[in-house]
């Protein structure tokens, strides 16, 4: 970090005679991670209530999916929006109200007597979250310059196993002894009592923490934007990950289900083994499959797509078997542990991959569009259709479109390697057409 830097990022997050502990750039991360930490915990423990709403209340599949849908088309429609007014206007008050938003009305949830009334309150919850999440980024970013800027990320991201395991486990345990209302309740608690620390925090300016030449970075045109999201590379790119985001939610939303209806076994029980597979065999997968499939990047071009296509395969041929030859609870566990391990390989590499061909001033465009297309067509997909298809057939038959979500992407993301590795540097399309000529 130039020295430059230093100085303009220490009289931002630490001024002259800012001695409070929530000044400091760490106390913010702090903050922040545990913000994403209940954020996330929110929205994954619907997953591990499922079946004591739907005995409750009497709905169907189609319905329980429906829950996630809106929550998901609620989120996604607000996110761009406030992601918007986050760089022209002060954040902090947005995000307050974004945390009291989703924290009351996860505690509505719990409230919920009818299905409508619950879809309503799930549907604000995705609202508060995609206010939360449209401008939390912008906020860290401005705190953290270029160096620390991916290790606040990681930190930040990381929250989502730690939650998963959290949501699934002393969801479905409360549930189990008390009820799914209470689950809701005590999931929208801390998000209430975390929004007063954002109160004390100071605020850093829109690029505060970047260097010069970041802050004159001209910015691309509406029509370079375009010409980038057309792109060959780029939408494989985003069938390939909403195909695969089909696959991976699929069976972690619905996972639960399964083990409880097709192995007997207790939602409890169920719901805190996907939320530890998720976590424990996940986690490592993360680890594993970026460091491995960095080195091979570094002597292959498309390494990264022709990566993917493996662990897809090998995810897609753990969930087949789990649904074709396997009736005992234990060797259905050890697969959905090799599941989620394969699985996770293929997190660590999904962004490096859009990084290899997606210009630097178009990156974030790319990713917000990439992740808003990918979560609202995937969520309909595993969440509406297979609950549809669960009605009329049984679960066990509706998951098949998890292994054949995995296997489409795979399809994909070859096709998608194939081209990178056919194309050399100097002739790339994406650095021709839109980076600037002085970016060399």
């Amino acid at each position: 970090m130039c020295r430059e830097e230093k100085t303009m990022t220490h009289s931002i997050v630490a001024p002259s005679g800012a001695w409070h502990w929530f000044h400091n750039r760490w106390a913010t991360l702090t903050l922040f991670a545990l913000l994403f930490l209940v954020c996330y915990i929110d929205r994954f423990i619907l997953g591990a209530l499922l079946t004591p709403i739907k005995e409750e209340l009497g709905i169907t599949d189609e319905q329980l999916g429906r829950l996630n849908v809106v929550f998901v088309l609620a989120y996604i429609g607000i996110v761009p929006l406030w992601g918007y007014l986050g760089d022209r206007f002060s954040r902090k008050w947005f995000i307050f109200a974004s945390l009291v938003l989703w924290s009351f009305s996860s505690i509505g949830s719990g409230l919920a007597a009818t299905f409508g009334s619950l879809l309503i309150w799930r549907a604000l919850v995705g609202l508060g979250e995609g206010i939360f999440s449209g401008m939390a980024p912008g906020w860290i970013a401005d705190t953290f310059g270029p160096k620390l800027r991916s290790f606040a990320f990681a930190v930040v991201q990381s929250t989502s196993q730690i939650a998963a395991w959290v949501a699934y486990h002393y969801g479905g345990k409360i549930a189990a002894e008390s009820s799914w209302h209470n689950a809701l309740f005590i999931a929208g608690a801390p998000g209430l009592v975390l929004a007063l620390g954002v109160i004390f925090l100071r605020e850093p300016k829109p690029g505060a923490a970047d260097t010069v030449a970041q802050k004159n970075e001209t910015k691309p045109s509406f029509s370079e934007i375009l010409t980038f999201l057309k792109q060959k590379h780029y939408v494989l790119y985003v069938s390939a990950y909403t195909v695969r985001m089909l696959a991976v939610s699929g069976l972690f939303f619905w996972g639960a289900v399964l083990l409880h209806r097709e192995f007997g076994v207790s939602n409890k029980e169920a719901t805190s083994f996907i939320g530890g597979a998720y976590f424990f065999a996940g986690v490592p997968g993360i680890f594993f499959g970026g460091i491995l499939a960095g080195r091979l990047a570094r002597r292959l071009r498309g390494a990264y797509a022709f990566w993917l296509v493996g662990a897809e395969v090998l995810a897609g041929i753990a969930v087949a078997t789990v649904l074709t030859f396997v009736h005992d609870i234990e060797t259905a566990k050890w697969l959905i542990l090799a599941q989620m391990f394969f699985a996770g390989n293929s997190w660590g590499v999904i962004n490096p991959l859009l990084f290899d061909f997606a210009p630097a001033r178009l990156r974030s465009i790319a990713v917000s569009v990439a992740l808003a297309v990918s979560t609202g067509g995937s969520t309909f997909l595993y969440a509406q259709l297979l609950g549809y298809v669960s009605d009329l057939h049984g679960i066990r038959v509706a998951l098949y479109l998890v292994p054949a979500g995995y296997f489409v992407a795979a399809t994909l993301w070859l096709i998608l390697g194939l081209s990178q590795n056919r194309v050399r540097p100097e002739t790339d399309v994406a650095v021709q057409t839109l980076e600037p000529a002085t970016a060399a």
